[in-house]
């Protein structure tokens, strides 16, 4: 990564230029109060769906029913590690769309809100799938 030399107006060397415009962009991203309460409602919902998770799903050598249907049931049994799929799938959600916001911020100012601002809907729909799994488990 090539750096700007401090006579080009550049940071001394020390930390890459690129890195320090993500720096900017997230600090300009968390100013805003509306990105504030979507971040940190989307950061309660995935300790939410994490602590679920780990108080209800032990390691064992049971087999676990991993995806349910209304209309036809179980269709997918695994073991119990399968199920953490549903926090981390949440958390690349998360981060993905916080990324993607950050890099249009200063382009599409819209699309980022919507990005925001859906995230904590997609992580209430995982949060619910969570508890059904739990219970049918149980």
């Amino acid at each position: 990564m090539a750096r700007t030399p401090p006579s080009h107006g550049g940071n001394m060397g020390s930390t890459p230029v690129r890195a320090t415009r993500g720096r900017i962009m997230l600090k300009k991203i968390i100013q805003n109060q509306w990105v504030i309460m979507s971040i940190s409602i989307t950061s309660v919902l995935i300790l939410l769906i994490f602590s679920f998770l780990i108080l209800n799903i032990r390691p064992s050598e049971k087999i676990y029913v991993i995806h349910y249907k209304a209309i036809t049931g179980i269709d997918l049994f695994g073991s119990w590690w399968n199920l953490y799929f549903l926090g981390i799938v949440a958390l690349i959600i998360a981060v993905f769309h916080l990324f993607l916001a950050m890099f249009l911020w200063d382009r599409n100012r819209t699309l980022c809100y919507f990005l925001l601002f859906v995230t904590p809907f997609l992580e209430i729909i995982i949060l619910l799938a969570t508890i059904c799994l739990i219970s049918i488990n149980k």
